[in-house]
């Protein structure tokens, strides 16, 4: 059975409810929260997430290390950095359009927030599924993730296996 429903994005944090496909177009750049939205959708995403969204321009993609010194920041200005624009005011006549991220920023957000990305079968088109391995650093970030869902009070342990 097929059901289309559109909704804020969220407002799935609340629901238990998960999807075999979740098409998420043309929605992150519009979002004020981008990273908590796909933390959202990676817990209702069962099999794939189709992903657009409005990028900087260039294909580089930075290969980090594990870590980095806090004084040495060279490498955040080298082509490939993951990066995300903030737009203060309006772009494209639209006072909506808050990020634009680059190639390379869509792609750790979507290892970050639990996501394999399978293909790109167009310009800022991406087809993820639920990584197999654990969210990079989840527990550092859990409990704030449950806050900002209006969770955080409620018995911390059955949430978490709830929304993880």
């Amino acid at each position: 059975m097929f059901i289309l429903k559109k909704k804020q994005v969220y407002e799935l944090a609340r629901s238990r409810k998960t999807y075999d496909l979740v098409l998420f177009l043309g929605v992150f750049y519009h979002l004020r929260y981008p990273l908590l939205a796909l933390d959202i959708i990676s817990r209702k995403v069962r099999r794939l997430l189709v992903f657009q969204a409005l990028t900087l321009p260039g294909e580089d993609v930075f290969h980090m290390e594990p870590d980095y010194d806090l004084d040495d920041r060279s490498m955040l200005t080298e082509p490939g950095w993951p990066k995300m624009s903030f737009v203060e005011k309006c772009f494209a006549r639209d006072p909506t359009n808050w990020w634009v991220p680059n190639h390379s920023c869509i792609e750790a957000l979507m290892r970050a927030s639990g996501f394999t990305i399978l293909s790109r079968p167009g310009k800022e088109i991406y087809i993820c599924r639920p990584a197999a391995s654990p969210r990079p650093y989840e527990a550092l970030w859990i409990e704030e993730y449950l806050s900002a869902i209006g969770m955080k009070n409620r018995n911390f342990s059955r949430l978490v296996k709830e929304n993880v």
